[in-house]
């Protein structure tokens, strides 16, 4: 099969005060568990070159329904205490 992804998912995390390195910890152990859903072509935890505030999760999908298997509710639990506010997502689809 082809990995071109058919949905990529962004989501921005703004680390709580002295968080971040526990963040990030915890933000790759998601990714790796992340990384054996099937349909999940990758999971990558960045910094962002022009804010170095927020950190972003980039995963890529084969398909909607693969992303429907993400466990975003353990995702949110885990995070809780390490992060401000809430993580903004968004979805994108390649043209």
């Amino acid at each position: 099969m082809a990995e071109h992804a058919r949905v990529i998912r962004l989501t921005r995390f703004i680390p709580a005060a002295g968080k971040r390195a526990d963040l990030i910890e915890t933000l790759e152990e998601i990714a790796e568990r992340v990384r054996q859903v099937e349909g999940c072509y990758g999971v990558q935890v960045c910094d962002v070159s022009e804010d170095p505030a927020p950190l972003v999760v980039i995963s890529r999908w084969d398909s909607a329904e693969a992303l429907a298997k993400l466990p975003a509710d353990q995702v949110r639990a885990r995070v809780q205490g390490l992060i401000e506010g809430e993580p903004e997502t968004e979805h994108y689809s390649p043209l």
